[in-house]
């Protein structure tokens, strides 16, 4: 509505703020290609014009930086739904109780071995 006034008023173009953000199939279409152009789009000329070439990391610096970056980000996506679940303790749990359960069967097992070959367990 603003951009409609604005052209109306001014006579100029504006570029598209949002591209039928109604339309899309998924929650990174609707971030990533429709909702805000403008807000990316004047990040992305504000970075390029800042950086312009001038302030790069040497080459291994880069490789490291964006491991890093990639290891760290997967990291901070992929554990915390074990966290908040307490996916960790339910395992703890369910060792103990399959321990439990096999612990007499170990014991039978090693008694029946034991007495048919004859030695004994003190």
């Amino acid at each position: 509505m603003v951009a409609y006034m604005v052209r109306i008023l001014s006579g100029l173009e504006l570029e598209p703020q949002f591209n039928d953000p109604y339309l899309s199939t998924s929650l990174q279409d609707f971030w990533g290609r429709r909702w805000n152009l403008m807000c990316a789009l004047t990040v992305e000329i504000a970075l390029k014009k800042a950086v312009n070439g001038r302030w790069q990391f040497p080459r291994p610096m880069q490789t490291i930086l964006t491991i890093g970056f990639v290891i760290a980000t997967g990291f901070w996506l992929f554990f915390p739904p074990f966290v908040v679940c307490k996916a960790v303790d339910r395992a703890i749990e369910e060792y103990a109780a399959v321990r439990q359960y096999l612990k007499p069967c170990l014991q039978f097992l090693l008694g029946f071995v034991n007495r048919s070959s004859g030695l004994t367990v003190s």
